[in-house]
Order: C-alpha cells, then structure tokens, then sequence
C-alpha cells in the first residue's frame, strides 16, 4: 500500500512540473515578440532625425503679415540669381559655416533648397545653424520648386526664351530717349545703369544713376517709384536682365532701352566719364 501511494505522490508530482513548464513556454513565447519589437521600435525611433519645415502657404501668411523672418537660400549662386524668393539672401551651405548672419538669435530663420533637397543638405544647414546659436529654424518644405507651383513670388534676372519673361519688358530707343534730352525732359525720368562700377566710370549717359544689377534689389528703395524707370545696360541682352528684375521688384512701367550703350555710341548720341 506505501509503495502505491508513494508512486502515486511521485505521479502528480511529475504532472505538475510538466504544467508548469508548459505555462513557462507558453509565456516566454507570448513575451517574446513584444519585447523585440519594442527593442526595434524604440532603436528606429532614435536614429530617426525629424527636420523643422514650414510648408510655402504658411510662409507666404507670415511674408504678407509682415513677420520678422530671415531667408536664406543656400542653393548654388548661378541658381539663386537666376530664381529666387524675395527678400532672400544666397550663403551656398559650403559658406555658411563661415558667414556672419544680420539676425537674432530667436527670430525665424527659414532656409530655402532644391525642391528636392531635404534630408542630407538641409540637416546640415540646420546643424550648422544651431551651432551657431540658432535655435529658431525651419525648412521650406520642397523647396523652391514647390513655393513656385503654388504661385509664389519669385525676383529672377529673366529668360529670353519665356514668353512671360518678354511679356514683363517694355523697350525704348535710343532715338526716344535721345528726344528726352533734347526737350529737356531728362528731370522727369530715372535712367539706371546696371553695369558694373568700373564701367559707369568709364563712360556713362549723362545723369544715370549707377546700380549694378547684383545691388538692385538691396537698393530698391533708392529708385524711386514715381518717375518713369529707364534702364540700360551694355547691350540689349543684359537690359532685358534688369527690366525683368525690376519688373518683379514692382516696376512695372519700366523700360529697357533697345540695343543698350552699344547703339547709343554708335549714333554718337553723348556720353560722359568720371
């Protein structure tokens, strides 16, 4: 009879170890997946790097409300010069290490890219930011191609070949301007030189005013807004420059004139030199 009862002890014994063990299994096995897929989560939410943006509507709300923001485009400079947001100034992210920026520490930066370009150059424009004290920085969110698409505001030096570039310039002769000097009527217009300082001071019309393409746009304020604008540059090509940046800086009855100083010489109409 002991010897029953002992195997009997010694069977239930064994019956319940072998529960136990399953229910260990069975809860190691449930645990398992959960903690490595927190492992993961947690893993892929630290290597990821989340880029303050601003989208182009809430820019253009702030631009039109006249917030104190700074843009900084830091595309290359033949880029930046043949398109680019208003008030915007050109440090190509190879150079913003070494620039000295006009601004706060706490007012709003925004940096403007390639439509394109938000991951690797934009993270670096804001690192580079930050580590100069920066803190306040956002990102247009696609660039300057998405701010386009939405009609936004763009200051360019033109394309011959756009029919809406043409479209923006008005022209006059050298023979209507000429008959401008000659009734006397040179106090009732504005004539701006774009070319460079070095070749205003070579030879010029008399009483322009020289602001050399590259300055017009810091310079706007100095042209003034209720004569007409009459613009010139070596040549017929380069006018065209000016009068479409003028035209996108608000001058809309602006004129180039047709053939610039090149045809002006050649009819032997006067010029002067400093």
């Amino acid at each position: 009879m002991e010897f029953q009862s002992e195997k009997k002890q010694n069977e239930k014994m064994a019956m319940t170890i072998g529960i136990i063990l399953i229910i260990v299994v069975a809860l190691v096995t449930f645990f398992r997946p959960s903690s490595q897929k927190k492992t993961v989560d947690v893993s892929e939410s630290e290597s990821e790097v989340i880029l303050p943006t601003i989208s182009a509507k809430i820019l253009q709300q702030k631009l039109d409300q006249g917030s104190i923001l700074h843009l900084i485009d830091v595309r290359e400079q033949n880029d930046f010069l043949q398109e680019h947001l208003p008030s915007s100034i050109n440090i190509p992210i190879g150079s913003l290490s070494e620039s000295k920026l006009d601004s706060t520490k706490d007012e709003l930066i925004v940096i403007v890219g390639y439509s394109a370009d938000q991951s690797e150059a934009s993270a670096q424009s804001v690192e580079i930011l930050k580590k100069k004290g920066f803190s306040n920085i956002n990102i247009l969110l696609g660039g300057i191609d998405i701010w386009k698409s939405g009609q936004g505001k763009t200051i360019s030096l033109g394309n011959p070949s756009s029919l809406t570039d043409q479209s923006k310039v008005m022209y006059i002769s050298t023979d209507e301007l000429k008959n401008i000097f000659d009734n006397n009527l040179a106090s009732s217009v504005y004539i701006l030189d774009i070319r460079s300082q070095s070749s205003f001071r070579q030879s010029h019309i008399q009483g322009a005013i020289n602001i050399p393409i590259l300055e017009i746009e810091k310079r706007v304020k100095e042209i003034p807004q209720r004569k007409m604008i009459i613009v010139y540059a070596e040549n017929q090509a380069q006018g065209f420059q000016g009068g479409v940046l003028l035209y996108d800086l608000d001058f809309l009855t602006a004129k180039v004139v047709k053939g610039g100083l090149v045809e002006w010489k050649q009819k032997n109409f006067p010029t002067v030199s400093e």
